[in-house]
């Protein structure tokens, strides 16, 4: 099944340049990094983690690994309690690798946006 394409070429271009800006003002604070923080202190294990969104009610999806046998799992904070109707489980190595490909598929001829391995 083929997931479709997350952001169109504008959205994507706005948020890029959000996320320069939010990582530019981060680097002026003394003491502070580009890794996003989560509640406690720790870093997000995933980098899709607060960045994509629900597309039944537009919330942020949230990751863990206790749900689906341990294995990593993105999913929907809200519940049909509070506004969504079809809160979704998707499997981090699934849409990680969709945002990948989507990625490298915009950006990859670009030297600037992307870092082989």
């Amino acid at each position: 099944m083929r997931i479709p394409a997350i952001l169109t070429e504008d959205e994507s271009c706005t948020i890029r340049a959000m996320v320069d800006e939010a990582a530019e003002l981060r680097l002026q604070r003394p003491g502070r990094s580009l890794s996003r923080q989560t509640t406690g202190g720790r870093r997000s294990n995933r980098w899709l983690s607060g960045v994509a969104t629900c597309a039944s009610c537009g919330r942020l999806l949230a990751f863990s690994q206790t749900h689906n046998g341990g294995r990593g799992m993105y999913f929907c904070r809200s519940n049909s309690t509070s506004g969504c109707p079809y809160p979704p489980y998707v499997a981090s190595s699934r849409l990680d690798a969709h945002v990948e490909a989507e990625f490298l598929r915009m950006f990859g001829d670009r030297p600037e946006y992307v870092k082989r391995r």
